[in-house]
């Protein structure tokens, strides 16, 4: 089972329950997941296909969540961009990832295919596009810093992410419905595609923070 059909079920099981929050926004798991599903059609009718990678250049937010959940329900990995990097550097990762689009708040300059993540509720595309990926295929591709000044890029599987989910699972106590607070983690660190897809997938509500340190919310 993947993530995002781990999600779905928890949709399924809770619709109302608070899936994430920003400032004044939330959003419950049903309209997540129906948010979510919009966009995700809207990439596959862009010719985005299982296998295929897709950049995303957005900061911290929901809408950051939602292309998450988006990419990986149209059967692609994700590669996320700090949209703080000097333009030179992201047009870099978005070409050496072999990203075949990138998902964004606002049309680039950028030679790569760009698609924009503004939600169209008027759309009827919200249904769960039952997608399925093999445990091998790649996940998620995040670039970090290397030594010599060049990105390095950092590959997982859906089969290595569904083990990182039962470790934080038996470690961390998640299966009890809380809600957790994100803060101080940058889009293209590896804890924060963990966090988001194991926390939403066990109806773990998160919270968005930049000033205190990752710790369950009370």
């Amino acid at each position: 089972t993947c993530v995002h059909e781990l999600f779905e079920q928890q949709a399924r099981l809770t619709p109302q329950a608070i899936a994430l929050i920003q400032d004044a926004q939330r959003l419950s798991y049903a309209q997540l997941n129906a948010r979510a599903n919009r966009l995700a059609h809207r990439l596959i009718e862009r010719g985005v296909q299982p296998g295929d990678r897709v950049a995303v250049r957005l900061a911290r937010s929901i809408e950051l969540v939602c292309a998450q959940l988006a990419v990986i329900k149209a059967g692609a990995a994700y590669v996320p961009i700090d949209p703080q990097l000097p333009a030179a550097r992201q047009a870099w990762i978005a070409d050496d990832s072999g990203a075949c689009l990138m998902l964004t708040d606002a049309i680039g300059d950028e030679e790569i295919p760009q698609l924009t993540v503004e939600d169209r509720e008027a759309e009827d595309h919200d249904g769960n596009p039952a997608l399925r990926v093999s445990s091998g295929a790649t996940a998620y591709i995040m670039y970090t810093s290397g030594s010599t000044g060049t990105p390095v890029p950092h590959r997982k599987t859906w089969g290595a992410l569904a083990r990182c989910m039962r470790t934080a699972v038996a470690h961390l106590g998640l299966a009890d419905g809380r809600a957790f607070t994100l803060v101080g983690t940058v889009p293209a660190q590896h804890m924060y595609g963990l966090e988001v897809t194991v926390l939403l997938a066990l109806q773990g509500g998160l919270a968005f923070s930049n000033r205190q340190p990752f710790y369950p919310a009370d």
